[in-house]
């Protein structure tokens, strides 16, 4: 596979971008690449420092790779110890990848372990907040804290649309230029500088000469319409049962403009967690750190601030 230039995802890009978004931040130092055991995979995280800061860890969403959270760790690092992780079957995470929930909750226990974390607050986007709920409705004694980024059991038709067209109008491109364009022209929010920089992580021109999303390259077969069907409606019931049991205090962040999540839906997840608040972003698609990450940076720091490791 052919990646875009280094340059076009060095640290030099992200702190343009965070100076032209107004994020403050105090620490340009980039952040230290990890590969550790969890689970049996060669995980891959980017741990952003200051080992005796309380822990966050951070989960992407699908097609995404840990660099969707950069202007957020770039942000929180000086107060905490900021890691993201890929998660299987993306960035340089080996493995299939997997929509279940046993997978994915042992990976994330296999992570912890791995980095030698106790208790942390748990940050998690669509797919990755549902990991989070596998994880945090099991071992919910590790959690100082829950943030659902855009995140319930259950999504919306339209955001499957969404997902699909935004990964086929960047498999239209046969350049890095073009899959950037194309990108920006199926959702144009945010910064276009930051979409440029994450593509640079988390695209690359297959042996079809077209560009994708890297995580594409380690997509299982996929399973006739009834049994995919069956098998998401059995992820979903299992999501919804492990809500309750996630008694930190939690945080619900819903992108006002989401074709994945709605309110109601939203409002359904914070009525069945113990402990939560409910936050709206204006302004903000499903996509909410990378649509408007001062917003989001500044309402998880005011989560944190509330709550004790």
């Amino acid at each position: 596979m052919e990646k875009a230039p280094p340059a076009e995802g060095g640290m030099e890009v992200l702190c343009r971008v965070a100076r032209e978004l107004s994020i403050p931040f105090t620490d340009s130092t980039p952040p230290a690449s990890l590969f550790i055991p969890a689970n049996g995979l060669r995980m891959h995280a980017l741990d952003w420092g200051h080992i005796d800061k309380p822990p966050i860890v951070f989960l992407h969403g699908g097609a995404m790779t840990a660099h969707t959270w950069d202007l957020i760790c770039l942000h929180l690092r000086a107060d905490y110890r900021c890691i993201a992780l890929d998660q299987r079957g993306h960035g340089f995470t080996n493995g299939l990848y997997a929509m279940g929930v046993e997978e994915p909750r042992a990976d994330t226990l296999g992570a912890a372990q791995s980095l030698g974390l106790k208790r942390f607050v748990l940050v998690g986007m669509s797919v990755g907040g549902n990991n989070a709920i596998a994880y945090g409705g099991v071992y919910p004694q590790t959690l100082a804290g829950a943030v659902f980024v855009d995140a319930s059991p259950g999504v919306l038709p339209t955001g499957y649309k969404d997902v699909n067209a935004h990964n086929a109008a960047i498999a239209s491109a046969t350049s890095f230029d073009d899959a950037v364009e194309a990108s920006w022209k199926h959702k144009s929010r945010g910064s276009k500088g930051y979409r440029r920089y994450l593509l640079a992580h988390g695209t690359a021109r297959f042996d079809d000469g077209h560009w994708h999303q890297i995580y594409e390259r380690n997509l299982a077969p996929l399973l006739p319409p009834a049994e995919r069907t069956a098998n998401m409606a059995a992820r979903r019931d299992a999501l919804w049962s492990l809500v309750p049991n996630i008694t930190c205090p939690s945080l619900i962040v819903h992108g006002a403009e989401s074709l994945a999540q709605n309110a109601a839906t939203m409002e359904d997840m914070r009525s069945k967690l113990p402990d939560a608040k409910l936050v709206q972003i204006a302004g903000a698609g499903h996509h909410v750190q990378e649509d408007q990450p001062l917003a989001l940076a500044q309402t998880i720091r005011h989560f944190l601030t509330d709550i004790a490791y």
